[in-house]
Parts: structure tokens; sequence; C-alpha cells
């Protein structure tokens, strides 16, 4: 499967609404919002949020700050086939080459792996998806609308 991660505070617009959407936060002008997707099967590192130290330094969330302060974790899980990776990925969000050099760096100094990213430039039903949501011993279990 091919993961969309998020939180929980995030999941009840998204099953408001009943689908995942491309987002365009962050993207440079040109490019096309994308709705992202990972094969990590934990939780993908590129998605972890940001927190301020409380010296103010900014540093990456762990899980557990994550859903203590964001309602939880939640994943939605779709065949990767229908996905769009690498190149053709690249290509079809018009990102630069250099920006996507940029974004594999990122995500190597977070550990995590650019091959195992998947990505659509189309809305997504939740009704298609499997949703888990993590539970405090940090394993997903089958959540809402699975």
């Amino acid at each position: 499967m091919a993961w969309h991660y998020t939180t929980g505070d995030k999941f009840k617009h998204i099953a408001a609404c009943g689908y995942l959407m491309p987002t365009a936060v962050g993207i440079p002008a040109g490019e096309r919002p994308l709705l992202w997707f990972s094969l990590h099967p934990r939780f993908e590192p590129t998605a972890r949020k940001g927190i301020l130290d409380a010296d103010g330094v900014q540093r990456a969330a762990t899980l557990t700050e994550m859903m203590t302060h964001a309602g939880g974790l939640v994943r939605f899980g779709v065949p990767p086939r229908g996905l769009l990776t690498g190149q053709t990925l690249r290509r079809a969000a018009r990102i630069k080459r250099e920006d996507w050099a940029m974004l594999d760096k990122t995500a190597r100094d977070a550990g995590a792996n650019s091959a195992q990213w998947f990505g659509s430039l189309d809305p997504i039903a939740i009704s298609a998806c499997a949703v888990e949501v993590m539970n405090d011993s940090h394993e997903w279990e089958r959540g809402p609308h699975s």
C-alpha cells in the first residue's frame, strides 16, 4: 500500500469533505498541487511536522508529540499502481529538476527515501482508501471509514 500520512486534526476536515485533496501549500508558482503518498511502512519521515523547542529552535516533532499536539495520527492507503512516481510524478506536477533534487536531499537528511514517494494530481475519495489510526503503542490499527 501507498500511504498518505496526516494528523487527526486534519482527518476531521478530510472526513467532512469525503476526499483527500491535492495541496498547493508551500509549492512554487507554476507547480501543480499534489496529493503525496509513501511506501514507508511506519511513518513517512518527511510528513513529520515542525515544532519549536523551549529554546526556540525548530525541529521535527516526534510521533508522540504529533499524536499529543495534532489530535493523533491517521493514514490513508491506496494501491500504488494508480499513482504517479519518480520522473513521471515530477514532470506531471511541473516540479523543476533542481527542486526535485532539493526534495530528495531533504528526504535523505530526514531518513526518508524519495524512491518510495508516489502522488496524485486528482482528489481521491476516502471511501476508496484503507484508513488506519496510530494507537498509543505506535501501532497502526483500522480506523473509521475503513
